[in-house]
């Protein structure tokens, strides 16, 4: 256990990446990472299938130049922080990741998996720093208020991640306590990235906003490691009363830690679009499940937070993979036709511009209810709620009305491991022949018992094309 005194939080943290075993890990924690990182190979083989994510893992490797560390899902290798970036990217180019929230858990692993690879690190060593990123990653995110990193602008993955990576680095290579407070500290001050990206259309920079989080966490280890130092105090000082309510708070970032292991209450994504547009994705498959076909609906309303309704409200020109993903009517409009969720491999141009998808989806209407604001959990600990209260209006002039409370895969409904790995099959045979698959499968799920990381990482090479 950590001392909680009043030390400095970048100190406390510090200590915590510095001195974390392997044996004060509890058995499902493990178990839970090992099916984080499965999913996140899953969602990189997704990723790299799409045309924006292919684009930037191959523009920012020619550019890097020699490297040796493998960028997920291709034939590349590029140097540790890019590769890390990349393969963020990569896990994010399909908004599908897991994550406390959004895809945190793609700017989590890849870095830390990077460093590992860097030193010639054990799969326990993995492992235990994997577990210091994701403990840190929970007390960011209670710790600062990301509606209000948004309301200023910024992309909360972009600043939330970088500090908690930072962390997982530090523990994977080594460094001291002092050290490994500098980096979590110097990754604080270099958070990036706008919410200008829900302007463009196809929203390619959403996908570099995680991975440069996966970038600076490697770059600021690296520093930190020298001897480049940062205010202490950073945390209190600046971080807290930018992002969050105040200093006053800055015990949400220690507390528990090494001793409550919030891990726990990871949520898998279930449907690969904006975390927001779930339960009304849900709300559309039980309304699909009563037998209510698309030719039947006059108009459909949905009620939904505030929050949520900024994303995912507007019934907008779906310009782009993008779009479709952060918009609700389109993702119901899809459901109904379908009778399922969406799958990753089915956002194409031809899906997109449907014109029987585009018509209903025109006629689903969607509106921020106030009150729901009042009971939505959207941060790192229970309760969790993300609230949809969905209205049909039938041609035939019933009304048949359902209510979602929170995200399928949420704590504590979160999916048995024959669900994660199917996600993963699904998505992992896009560009893995059958037995590479189950191979990759095995070897996440014995990763402490591997030698090296790159065990697991030599078998990331596509074998389908």
């Amino acid at each position: 256990m950590v001392s909680m005194a009043t030390e400095a939080v970048a100190s406390t943290l510090g200590a915590f990446a510095a001195s974390l075993s392997y044996e004060e890990i509890p058995g499902p924690i493990l178990h839970r990472l090992k099916t984080c990182v499965l999913d996140v190979i899953g969602n990189a083989a997704g990723g790299i299938c799409r045309p924006n994510p292919a684009r930037l893992a191959h523009a920012l490797v020619q550019q890097a130049g020699v490297g040796s560390i493998p960028v997920w899902g291709t034939h590349l290798t590029a140097p540790p922080a890019v590769a890390a970036m990349v393969n963020a990217a990569l896990v994010c180019g399909a908004d599908f990741s897991y994550g406390p929230v959004a895809e945190i858990g793609a700017g989590l692993i890849p870095p830390v998996v990077a460093a590992g690879e860097q030193i010639g690190a054990d799969g326990r060593d993995v492992l235990v720093a994997l577990t210091v990123a994701h403990e840190c990653i929970f007390r960011v995110i209670y710790a600062t208020v990301s509606q209000r990193i948004q309301e200023l602008g910024f992309y909360h993955s972009g600043i939330q991640c970088p500090p908690a990576a930072a962390a997982g680095v530090a523990s994977t290579l080594g460094l001291s306590a002092e050290e490994a407070s500098w980096a979590i500290g110097l990754a604080a001050a270099s958070g990036t990235g706008t919410m200008a990206m829900f302007n463009e259309g196809a929203g390619s920079s959403k996908y570099i906003f995680v991975g440069r989080a996966a970038e600076t966490a490697l770059h600021m280890a690296a520093l930190a490691r020298e001897g480049y130092r940062c205010d202490a105090r950073i945390f209190e000082e600046f971080y807290l009363p930018v992002y969050g309510s105040g200093a006053e708070d800055a015990e949400k970032l220690t507390v528990g830690l090494g001793e409550d292991f919030l891990t726990r209450y990871v949520r898998f994504k279930l449907v690969p679009a904006c975390l927001h547009s779930h339960t009304p994705v849900e709300s559309a498959v039980r309304l699909a499940e009563r037998g209510i076909q698309p030719d039947d609906v006059e108009e459909i309303q949905v009620r939904i937070s505030t929050m949520a309704e900024e994303l995912v409200g507007d019934w907008r020109e779906v310009r782009g993979i993008v779009d479709a993903q952060y918009s609700a009517p389109f993702l119901i409009s899809f459901v109904l036709h379908t009778r399922r969720r969406p799958k990753v491999h089915e956002f194409t141009p031809e899906l997109l511009a449907d014109p029987s998808l585009r018509t209903l989806a025109a006629r689903v209407h969607v509106t921020a209810d106030p009150a729901f604001d009042e009971i939505e959990g959207y941060g790192a600990v229970p309760p969790f709620a993300n609230p949809c209260q969905l209205r049909a209006h039938l041609k035939s002039g019933e009304t048949v009305e359902v209510r979602v409370e929170r995200p399928k895969g949420t704590y504590p409904d979160l999916p048995p491991d024959e669900e994660i790995f199917a996600k993963f099959e699904d998505q992992a045979s896009l560009i893995y022949q059958p037995g590479t698959v189950q191979s990759i499968l095995e070897t996440v799920m014995a990763l402490e018992e591997l030698d090296a990381i790159s065990t697991l990482t030599a078998k990331l090479v596509p074998d389908r094309f």
